[in-house]
């Protein structure tokens, strides 16, 4: 069992575009956010920001082909650096 007795802040922001326009048939939007965080214990900031690139293939939206950026400072809970994506989701 771990317990912490640290105090942490965390802020959440985000962005969810849907199709902000089409090209050729294809509905492109955006998507992204950010995680911010704060140790009181030990005095460190820690963030992530992640942005998507996302291709609806289909009119009601249940298929799209998404590319990936994501930027973290690390520890506690993020990955350090820089990430990159592809995926390509199917709602049933």
């Amino acid at each position: 069992m771990n317990i912490s007795h640290k105090r942490d802040a965390c802020a959440r922001l985000g962005v969810n575009t849907n199709s902000l326009f089409e090209l050729s048939g294809i509905g492109v939007g955006l998507v992204g956010n950010g995680d911010v965080w704060y140790d009181f214990l030990n005095g460190q900031v820690y963030y992530t920001v992640q942005g998507k690139l996302r291709f609806y293939l289909t009119q009601n939206k249940d298929k799209f082909f998404e590319f990936k950026y994501q930027k973290g400072s690390g520890a506690p809970n993020f990955n350090q650096g820089d990430q990159y994506g592809l995926a390509l989701t199917i709602t049933f």
